[in-house]
């Protein structure tokens, strides 16, 4: 990837334990796309609402999840992926997030230096094969265009 393309692509590196916050960002290209405000107020809404009431899950606006392949108007996908440190004693969840940009599939992890592409779809498809495998759960996010 030329120095041209990685200056035009936004990628927050993680700090702290705030990679949700640092994914969503990535996704969107901007750096306040979300602020840890916003997302403190999305969880505290979601501790107050009651799920059997049918209401809507505030990301269920956000993140709009299907079962399709991955073909037509799809702007990103986020994964929570499951990590274990320590022999398995330490267990958590890390947020990534990967975007077509520029007919381009880019990893933006924010544990990584920098955007990492992907070869092909063929390449993303294998990745994802691969974190589903291990257990990692994909939000699909479709374009509004």
């Amino acid at each position: 990837m030329g120095d041209e393309q990685k200056q035009i692509i936004y990628h927050e590196k993680q700090k702290l334990q705030f990679c949700l916050l640092h994914s969503l960002n990535n996704l969107f290209q901007e750096k306040d796309a979300f602020t840890r405000k916003d997302l403190d107020d999305i969880a505290e809404k979601l501790v107050k609402e009651d799920p059997y009431e049918g209401n809507r899950m505030p990301f269920s606006v956000i993140f709009k999840p299907h079962h399709n392949s991955l073909t037509g108007k799809l702007m990103g996908i986020v994964l929570n992926v499951p990590v274990r440190k320590y022999g398995g004693l330490w267990r958590s969840r890390h947020w990534v997030s990967l975007r077509r940009i520029n007919g381009i599939w880019y990893n933006l992890d924010s544990d990584f230096t920098s955007p990492c592409s992907f070869g092909s779809t063929e390449e993303l498809r294998d990745f994802l094969d691969a974190a589903i495998d291990g257990g990692t759960e994909l939000l699909l996010v479709k374009d509004d265009d």
